[in-house]
């Protein structure tokens, strides 16, 4: 890892609580989301991905690791539910330390609640979230891996539009102000549109990853998709995973293939997702295809 970044977001945070005179327990947070963090980036590193930077945020930080799009999904879901688990270690660690040594029941009964709050808080299934990360790997499954990223996307709206909610109910009750929750709140929606926002480019990061993983493991299963007449680029790109190279069988209304292609002619697409292949075998589409390189060149 390079270095440790902090978001806009906690800054704000930090300042409004030593304005307030508050916020001592916050730094003790901050240091078990940093280890949250080494967790992600320690589980990345046994998978062949290495993390560029950590930057630590209201919900809990986000590390920027390398290759990431190119992970299998259970090795997805493995690294997501590090940071959790490290949280999870740690609670049990300061809850049997809190019972053999009383002394500091105070200090660990704290630490236990942190790291509780963290791991539980981490794992609601929405971007950006370490949950949200768990939804989109098992989602991409089925859906492809850009429709899963905008599905949790939209969850990680909808959750930080709840805790801005609950923010304020909680405000309206007690008459203090929650900052936790208020910025909390909207940096989970300010995280999931960029997510959301980013969703279109996941593609050329996948492929880009898949480079690197065939680099290093020198080779990788090729899978095949049967398409109908009429699909367009962007819906096979849609059905594309990590971990394998794929080909495509175009077939005719009777069933037949017509003819084959490999996922680089859907790359060299990605700037017109509207082009499709027809029953014919996809004449349509190559002459949309030859023009635009034409004209490139």
């Amino acid at each position: 890892m390079k270095r440790l970044r902090f978001s806009p977001w906690l800054v704000a945070l930090l300042a409004a609580h030593l304005l307030l005179g508050s916020g001592n327990g916050l730094w003790l947070a901050l240091a078990c989301v940093t280890l949250h963090e080494m967790g992600h980036v320690a589980a990345a590193r046994l998978c062949g991905c290495p993390a560029e930077s950590v930057e630590l945020s209201p919900v809990g930080g986000a590390a920027l690791i390398r290759g990431l799009e190119g992970l299998s999904p259970g090795r997805a879901v493995a690294v997501a539910l590090a940071g959790p688990a490290v949280n999870l270690l740690l609670a049990v660690s300061f809850g049997c330390a809190a019972y053999c040594f009383p002394k500091t029941a105070a200090f660990c009964t704290e630490m236990l609640e942190i790291n509780l709050g963290l791991m539980l808080f981490n794992l609601l299934p929405a971007f950006p979230m370490d949950g949200g990360r768990v939804v989109c790997a098992l989602v991409s499954r089925r859906g492809g891996a850009l429709r899963a990223q905008r599905c949790a996307s939209a969850l990680g709206v909808a959750v930080g539009a709840a805790l801005i909610a609950l923010g304020c109910v909680a405000m309206a009750a007690t008459g203090k102000v929650n900052l936790t929750l208020l910025l909390s709140g909207g940096y989970v929606i300010f995280a999931a549109a960029r997510e959301h926002r980013a969703a279109p480019l996941t593609y050329l990061r996948m492929l880009e990853a898949r480079q690197d993983e065939l680099c290093r493991r020198r080779v990788l299963p090729v899978r095949t998709l049967a398409a109908a007449p009429g699909v367009t680029a962007a819906e096979l790109r849609a059905h594309l995973l990590p971990g394998a190279v794929y080909r495509v069988v175009l077939l005719n209304e009777e069933m037949r293939p017509v003819r084959e292609i490999w996922e680089e002619e859907l790359s060299e697409s990605i700037g017109d997702p509207a082009l499709s292949f027809d029953k014919e075998g996809g004449e349509g589409y190559n002459q949309k295809y030859q023009q635009r390189m034409t004209q490139e060149g």
